[in-house]
């Protein structure tokens, strides 16, 4: 229900969302990983996952 609201609410809106939940993150556009305060990764859920270790550790280690 949540994704669905969400797809809903973000049409037409620059939408800001901060989740722990990173399978929530598959809904997004751009992605901005933090690492320690720091910009570790950037780009879509699909592009992270083939390019950045840190974000398909953290995403895949979540689906578990």
């Amino acid at each position: 229900m949540i994704h669905d609201a969400l797809t809903k609410f973000k049409k037409g809106r620059t939408t800001i969302m901060v989740t722990h939940r990173l399978t929530a993150l598959a809904l997004a556009d751009r992605i901005v990983l933090m690492d320690n305060g720091i910009i570790a990764a950037a780009g879509n859920h699909h592009e992270l996952l083939q390019s950045s270790a840190l974000y398909a550790k953290l995403f895949h280690a979540g689906r578990g």
